[in-house]
């Protein structure tokens, strides 16, 4: 008797951790979305065009494309490649799913973003399409 009450509460708080699990989820991906939304593609462009942006600028797209494809890419004109088709750009951020990212990359990506040089003032101030991207990468 007593097995099965522990049993069911254990189902019934798995359940309710999924239906949690779920919901985050749903919330994350809504933001995301919303951040991706405010993005337009003449802007991308702009920064696509870029010989020599600024440093924040050029930090924020690495850790984006190491969260998005896993690479860490050093140099702009290899950064600027993934831009490359804007269209194709777009439909790998909106097809992105946040739930299964590698333990370490995350780890790399949530310290970059806590570093001065990474904050949302800072890189408004230096381009609007890396600043759109940087709020994709904070959800």
């Amino acid at each position: 008797m007593m097995q099965e009450t522990v049993d069911a509460a254990e189902a019934e708080y798995d359940q309710f951790q999924q239906e949690v699990n779920e919901e985050i989820g749903f919330e994350k991906f809504k933001a995301a979305s919303d951040c991706l939304s405010a993005i337009n593609k003449r802007q991308v462009s702009e920064l696509k065009s870029l010989t020599n942006p600024p440093a924040g600028v050029i930090q924020a797209m690495q850790i984006l494309v190491l969260q998005i494809n896993g690479q860490w890419l050093e140099k702009w004109a290899s950064i600027q490649k993934e831009f490359s088709n804007i269209n194709a750009f777009f439909q790998a951020l909106s097809d992105y799913d946040f739930k299964f990212v590698d333990s370490q990359i995350f780890s790399i990506v949530e310290e970059a973003l806590a570093t001065p040089q990474l904050s949302e003032k800072s890189i408004k101030a230096k381009s609007l399409a890396a600043w759109g991207l940087l709020l994709y990468l904070k959800q």
